[in-house]
């Protein structure tokens, strides 16, 4: 019997070859075989491949549905796990298409990466990667000034793409700091700042289990509004108290002004987490107080607002589709224009955040948990845990 792998050729790619003939620009045709339902949930939206074409696998025989398949391009399946995609792959292939699977499915698609250089115009030695989960929307900050690093909302999926960044620059991760206890995905704080020796920074209104018992004696650092963080000479965050996503969600505001320039050259920066991004809000009902919350976002807002127009935000989460290395900010006073419930007042608010909450996120009350005790990445089996689109905003 003749071997399938070696008359069709390979019937899986990995995910991150796949990222790389995306980037490339290949003229790839996407395949989801799953069910409608599936679909509809989470599926692959990335760079021009936002809208994946949809044929279940029982319905891959049909002629009518099957001879939209392009024999022109490569065919790339997927699923969940990648079992039903190979299978799609296999049958194609036997047909005369030029067809692979997706290894590991969707669940693998969800811990790739693409890393963005945020601008920096006033001083060159300051430097900030945005660190993306393209298919959940996650984004982690690697912020450094000369050789000196601070990491912003590291998630356990991303642990591999900032060791790759600070090893290939030199740097030295001094400082990680949590903006709130995270319900999507599993913080990597803890892991790395066990293997650096660096200093762990918490709300601590976020009920983290901090009995050092518990946490093997590891000093853990909290974070006061109003305080800064002095993370070396030239890079500090200001904390700002910015509660409503969850009661202790907190912001860091990085202002630069290089040695002998005017003031008015400085450029503002805020880490708002999960509180505001750059094209909706945060979503106020995760621990079962939207009435109280949504209040107290409102209040954030306002707050916030006090910030000048050019101060630029980079959030923890986006909710649309990313292209490679298009980094993702917008300043304030561009957020207030077109995000509509940023201007609204308080009554208005309440109203639109009431009715416009999306799906809650698969399995967040265990991440919660889980998040609360500060686990170690390599204690976790990440895989269907945090399997699930980014659902931690209110899209505008």
């Amino acid at each position: 019997m003749t071997d399938k792998r070696s008359q069709y050729g390979s019937l899986e790619i990995e995910p991150s070859e796949l990222k790389n003939k995306m980037d490339s620009g290949e003229n790839l045709y996407i395949l989801d075989v799953r069910t409608p339902e599936e679909y509809k949930i989470w599926k692959i939206s990335y760079d021009k491949h936002l809208e994946p074409s949809l044929v279940p696998l029982d319905k891959l025989s049909s002629e009518e549905l099957i001879r939209n398949i392009p024999k022109d391009r490569e065919v790339i399946t997927v699923c969940s796990h990648g079992m039903r995609s190979k299978m799609a792959a296999e049958y194609l292939s036997q047909l005369g298409y030029n067809a692979k699977s997706i290894r590991g499915g969707m669940v693998a698609w969800n811990k790739i990466n693409d890393v963005a250089l945020i601008p920096c115009l006033s001083d060159r030695n300051l430097k900030i990667w945005q660190i993306r989960r393209i298919s959940k929307g996650c984004m982690t900050y690697l912020i450094s000034y000369f050789d000196d690093a601070v990491v912003v909302d590291p998630p356990c999926s991303s642990v591999a793409s900032i060791f790759e960044i600070a090893q290939k620059n030199n740097l030295r991760i001094k400082a990680l700091v949590e903006t709130h206890r995270h319900a999507d995905h599993m913080s990597a704080s803890m892991s790395i700042a066990r293997e650096t020796g660096a200093m762990l920074y918490l709300s601590p209104l976020e009920e983290y289990e901090t009995d050092q018992t518990k946490t093997n004696g590891f000093d853990l650092h909290f974070l006061e509004d109003g305080k800064r963080i002095e993370i070396s000479k030239g890079l500090s965050l200001d904390i700002i108290h910015t509660p409503g996503h969850t009661l202790g969600s907190m912001s860091f505001k990085l202002e630069t002004l290089p040695e002998g320039e005017e003031i008015i050259n400085k450029e503002i920066f805020l880490f708002s987490g999960d509180t505001l991004f750059v094209d909706g809000i945060g979503r106020p009902d995760l621990h079962d107080k939207v009435d109280e919350f949504s209040r107290t976002l409102f209040l954030t807002y306002k707050k916030l607002s006090s910030l000048p127009d050019g101060t630029i935000v980079l959030p923890s989460h986006y909710g649309k589709s990313m292209k490679h290395e298009d980094p993702i900010f917008k300043s304030i006073g561009e957020i207030r224009a077109s995000v509509k419930a940023f201007r609204m007042d308080e009554t208005g608010f309440i109203n639109f955040v009431a009715s416009s909450i999306p799906p809650q996120p698969m399995n967040y009350k265990r991440i919660l948990r889980l998040n609360k005790d500060l686990l170690l990445c390599n204690n976790l089996h990440l895989d269907d845990l945090e399997a699930g689109p980014n659902s931690c905003g209110i899209q505008n």
